[in-house]
């Protein structure tokens, strides 16, 4: 049973990736593990034995906190998911912490997380979800913060092609659990002839839509496929990102995928490039 990782910092805004996640646990068999991330300061004149059983303390309050809000959201939403937890950890950074939590637990297949979270001195998700989509070896679902639900039926594929084999499997392991037909999307370049689109297509049962518009040079590939995205509105954008890489010459660098993870409307879906590999889910 895959692991999805559900990160809150207990904010309004932070419900959109718990809403999202339990509508995901609605249409496949997975567990949900809800994490809070806390902070702990050392009071003056504590032994490391002290702070170790102050950190336990805090911890353990916490979880109750945090079971607490989550109940709360069930409620909310009207939804008792069949399998989840939650677990609280101690850290300075949320991503860091998370990435740290996911390195030691192998069993967690995503992350599912809000583009926003509380404002000011609170705030932990946000720009630590860009940090996430820009750094995790486990795929990232960054969901707007004012996402409304929809059908989670439509599976947008942006691709640049280059990794399509090992990249369509990926792809097609997230959607067929949901029934969620896929549509491959590629802006196409002059010297690109896509008239026979059978080498896409071959080997696969799925079924497929494709797409190959053609690459509009007047305006940034980020706005492109925003315009598509926007045409289409898929219920997923599913995004490959090589974080080895400084630059991509054609559509996706690390940044801009980031970057585009906040102007959606649609959820986004973060895979890692082919380079380290970690299991997917």
């Amino acid at each position: 049973m895959k692991t999805i990782l559900v990160p809150t910092d207990y904010s309004d805004n932070s419900k959109a990736g718990l809403k999202f996640a339990l509508q995901w646990a609605s249409r496949e068999e997975v567990k949900l593990l809800f994490m809070h991330v806390l902070q702990v300061n050392r009071e003056s004149g504590m032994s490391e034995q002290e702070f170790h059983h102050f950190i336990a303390g805090k911890i353990r309050h916490e979880k109750q906190v945090l079971e607490t809000f989550i109940q709360t959201v069930f409620a909310e939403f009207n939804v008792q998911p069949k399998h989840y937890a939650v677990e609280v950890v101690e850290g300075f950074s949320a991503d860091t912490s998370l990435l740290a939590y996911c390195d030691e637990h192998p069993e967690i297949s995503y992350i599912c997380i809000s583009t926003r979270g509380a404002s000011g001195i609170k705030k932990m998700l946000g720009t630590n979800t860009g940090n996430l989509i820009t750094t995790s070896e486990i795929p990232v679902m960054a969901v707007p913060f004012h996402h409304q639900e929809n059908d989670l039926n439509r599976v947008l594929y942006a691709s640049d092609l280059m990794d399509y084999p090992q990249e369509i499997e990926k792809v097609m392991g997230f959607a067929r659990p949901l029934k969620a037909e896929i549509e491959i999307l590629h802006f196409s370049w002059p010297y690109e002839d896509y008239s026979d689109d059978s080498p896409l297509r071959r080997d696969y049962e799925y079924g497929f839509k494709l797409s190959f518009p053609a690459h509009d040079v007047t305006q940034r590939l980020m706005t492109n496929l925003h315009d598509e995205i926007r045409e289409k509105r898929p219920s997923v954008v599913v995004m490959f990102t090589h974080q080895e890489k400084k630059f991509w010459e054609k559509i996706f660098s690390p940044s801009k995928t980031e970057q585009l993870s906040f102007r959606l409307d649609v959820p986004l879906l973060v895979f890692r490039k082919e380079g380290k590999n970690r299991k997917n889910g």
